[in-house]
């Protein structure tokens, strides 16, 4: 059905709607709609031809179309027809990658017959808490949830599983009855990026990342950067690896970076496990004074930044994220989990990418 014939039958539905207690009421005829609506005829037909199917109207040859007497019952049902509702609960909204990860969560769910209502818990697991209570209050069907912090858990699962909640995880490792997880391959991610530095002549690696723990990515990202030293016969450094913790300050974070850099001089590269982190790391390597990547190459995480490449001097080699292929594997693994659909995935695990930029250079070079 064309564009031009949705708006007719849309138009003569309101039409109806407002006159649908008036039963054999005549609809304006189809010059007077094309004159109304700046359609031709050819359009009209189609639309009254839907609407007779759908039992709203009933047509007389010569005389035109009229109200059905089921119309307004009809209306009334639609009316009653409520959609399902998923709940997405976020600690932020500020990055590209969550953005872009709701926009698609959103399209998908509606493509399963969901509507979606968006919680910012803003990384406080207090109010994360309180968004899940909202949430169960407005009867969603299931959760899809990317948690304030992945230790301070309990009493967001504790609510879910409580309440028999589908709920699907964003980028941690949550096991149970009804939940699936769904995350990028942070043993790969992590592996690959300090290949690639090793590659090209770097030995003195360093890494930055979020608290790791048993609900998270963090263990198979730090498993990978070992992996990948070892397998170039390079020895394990542990003051080489800065885990910062979920609930420090942005003013936190900046001084145990810069407590970081200052300690481990020998380092010609970094790579940083978090979006935010880096954003820290580049701020904390301005202030030292340390050009990048004459002095030191990083990778980041996430590209939040990689449509703006173009308007920054330091463009970023980062480890890509897919926020399309998680939102669409989050929200039509909570659609399975709403319909009781049998699977045997409890972790669906994601590529991502890899872009070389200017943030890194050949150690070979210096």
């Amino acid at each position: 059905m064309s564009t031009k014939t949705n708006k007719v039958e849309q138009y003569l539905l309101n039409y109806i709607e407002q006159h649908s207690a008036e039963a054999n009421l005549k609809l304006p005829s189809e010059n007077a709609l094309c004159r109304l609506l700046g359609v031709s005829r050819q359009c009209c037909r189609p639309a009254l031809d839907s609407l007779k199917a759908k039992g709203y109207i009933y047509t007389v040859k010569g005389s035109g179309a009229f109200i059905s007497k089921d119309a307004e019952r009809l209306i009334r049902r639609v009316k009653a027809i409520v959609p399902d509702i998923i709940a997405v609960i976020v600690p932020d909204l500020s990055s590209r990658f969550m953005q872009d990860v709701i926009h698609t969560i959103e399209r998908e769910a509606f493509r399963n017959q969901f509507s979606t209502l968006v919680f910012c818990s803003e990384k406080s697991t207090i109010k994360e808490a309180e968004c899940v209570n909202r949430a169960i209050s407005a009867s969603v069907k299931g959760v899809i949830m990317y948690l304030a912090d992945n230790i301070n858990c309990r009493e967001t699962l504790s609510l879910l599983k409580t309440n028999s909640l589908p709920s699907v995880f964003i980028d941690a490792q949550i096991y149970g009855d009804r939940f699936i997880s769904v995350s990028s391959n942070g043993f790969i991610d992590i592996e690959n990026a300090t290949s690639r530095l090793l590659h090209i002549g770097h030995k003195n690696i360093g890494i930055i990342c979020p608290s790791a723990n048993e609900n998270n990515s963090v263990p198979d990202r730090i498993l990978g950067y070992r992996s990948a030293i070892k397998s170039f016969s390079v020895p394990f450094h542990k003051a080489y690896c800065l885990t910062i913790p979920f609930n420090s300050s942005d003013e936190e974070k900046d001084k145990l970076i810069e407590t970081y850099l200052k300690n481990n001089k020998r380092l010609t590269s970094v790579v940083v496990m978090s979006s935010a982190l880096t954003l820290s790391v580049l701020k904390i390597l301005n202030k030292l004074g340390k050009k990048i990547p004459q002095n030191i190459s990083i990778v980041g995480y996430e590209d939040d930044f990689y449509d703006m490449t173009e308007f920054m001097e330091i463009k970023l080699t980062a480890i890509k994220q897919n926020p399309t292929l998680i939102g669409e594997a989050a929200a039509n693994s909570l659609s399975g989990l709403i319909h009781r659909f049998p699977t045997n995935k409890n972790h669906i695990v994601l590529p991502s990418v890899l872009t070389i930029r200017n943030s890194t250079r050949s150690f070979y070079s210096f």
